[in-house]
């Protein structure tokens, strides 16, 4: 599993927690920035403070960076996007 987080702070309280987990890299960068350096069979896009129809460009951008690195179709999901796309 590979985490990326954005905050050095956030990694600095909870990295110690997953300290000997076997198969987790805590990566510290930028989800839209990050160049992926294997494929994934899975990607959970958690990173908005809130909700709102703004984000659903950036779900759509991150959707369409990390798709090239997955292995196989409709295998990514955004935190919030089934309430994003009732409206």
């Amino acid at each position: 599993m590979t985490v990326l987080e954005k905050s050095e702070d956030v990694i600095k309280l909870v990295a110690p927690t997953y300290e000997g987990v076997n198969g987790l890299r805590i990566i510290h960068a930028d989800a839209f920035e990050w160049k992926p350096d294997r494929e994934f069979d899975w990607a959970w896009h958690d990173i908005w403070p809130d909700m709102s129809s703004d984000r659903k460009k950036e779900m759509t951008a991150l959707r369409r960076r990390f798709q090239k690195v997955m292995r196989g179709r409709d295998r990514q999901r955004c935190w919030g996007e089934a309430n994003l796309m009732r409206y």
